[in-house]
């Protein structure tokens, strides 16, 4: 009995062992990532993304310690690496993770890498002030389509009431 149990312990603790083992293709995809200084672009952009939110919403600037706190938690880098190496994995081939690799060691290639950041913060940039330019009409559209789902709302009910006499 005790051999058997010992023997059981080692298969289980062999598949654990296999299982956090990555694939080849699971390190190309890694190795891309750290490559292409992805935790480095994603704390950036994160820091962005909040700054962005915080100059809009200026009442969360006394959360921002709370905020920063769930971001790092939840949607870090090192919160989500497995998620992205799985993307990349469904998305490109080993072979193709290597090509990509090897564009990203030119001279273009970390040029890329550089400017990214800068280049998705302007990205950023020209989608928030669209909106701000033309907020008045995000209103009328928000409000109109309330006021149909509200008058659809009560039409159903309405049905509903009748059908029930």
């Amino acid at each position: 009995m005790r051999r058997l149990l010992i023997l059981v312990c080692v298969m289980f603790l062999s598949s654990i062992l296999y299982a956090q083992e990555m694939s080849s293709h699971e390190k190309a995809a890694e190795n891309m990532l750290e490559l292409t200084n992805t935790k480095d672009v994603m704390a950036q952009t994160l820091e962005t993304m909040l700054e962005s939110q915080l100059q809009a919403n200026p009442q969360l600037i006394p959360v921002k310690g709370a905020m920063e706190a769930f971001f790092q938690k939840h949607i870090s880098y090192e919160s989500i690496k497995d998620e992205l190496i799985a993307i990349y994995v469904e998305t490109f081939t080993e072979e193709e993770l290597y090509a990509i690799t090897e564009f990203y060691k030119t001279p273009v290639g970390q040029k890329l890498i550089k400017e990214q950041p800068d280049l998705v913060t302007k990205g950023m940039q020209i989608g928030q002030q669209r909106v701000l330019d033309n907020r008045t009409e995000l209103e009328m559209m928000v409000i109109n389509a309330l006021a149909e789902q509200a008058a659809a709302d009560s039409a159903a009910a309405a049905s509903q009431m009748e059908e029930e006499k």
